[in-house]
């Protein structure tokens, strides 16, 4: 499947192009990012709209084309769009980075992982064919891999407070109910 070839390209891109923010090479980590974002974006449009089908007749497609759609909404606007207009907002402080702990980043410390994994569950339940399942599974797992890597070997390299901001936002799973840790001085 060229989709998962291309769609594994694109998720070792942008794991490429964080280690570049790690090593201080901003030009060079959003040039590789974008290639990455590029390639992810394409194999899910190769899913979806080629040789394939949504299944019709059962009354819930617009019920699951809404949620992709919404999905993939949350998932540009979390990932490209969140961060760099806040940081419009804040004045730089050094040449040190911050976690943005606000917004989507409050809940969980990759929601981009999260809106992913919601645009490729209601794709697989919208087709539910092997052939937009199995990629959409893989590419889930693509990255699931690519998060932890982010969360544990690149971000506290790239963020100065990275470990405060680990602290006090869950991974993944939103906290539904409980005491809720706040960074210092944010």
């Amino acid at each position: 499947m060229a989709e998962l070839a291309l769609s594994g390209a694109g998720f070792l891109l942008l794991f490429l192009g964080d280690l570049f923010q790690a090593l201080r090479r901003p030009l060079l980590a959003r040039l590789v990012s974008i290639f990455g974002y590029s390639g992810i974006g394409a194999a899910l449009f190769f899913v979806v709209f080629f040789d394939r089908l949504p299944r019709t007749g059962e009354g819930g497609e617009i019920v699951e084309i809404g949620a992709a759609s919404l999905f993939a909404l949350l998932l540009l606007y979390s990932v490209l769009l969140e961060i760099p207009l806040a940081e419009r907002r804040r004045p730089a402080a050094g040449s040190e980075r911050r976690a943005f702990a606000g917004g989507t980043y409050a809940l969980v410390r990759h929601p981009g992982f999260l809106w992913f994994l919601g645009l490729a569950a209601s794709l697989a339940v919208l087709y539910r064919t092997p052939a937009v399942t199995t990629p959409a599974a893989a590419m889930v797992l693509m990255n699931l891999l690519l998060v932890i890597g982010e969360d544990r070997w690149l971000f506290p390299r790239i963020f100065r407070d990275w470990q405060d901001y680990k602290r006090a936002v869950p991974f993944l799973i939103p906290r539904l109910r409980g005491e809720k840790r706040t960074l210092e001085g944010r």
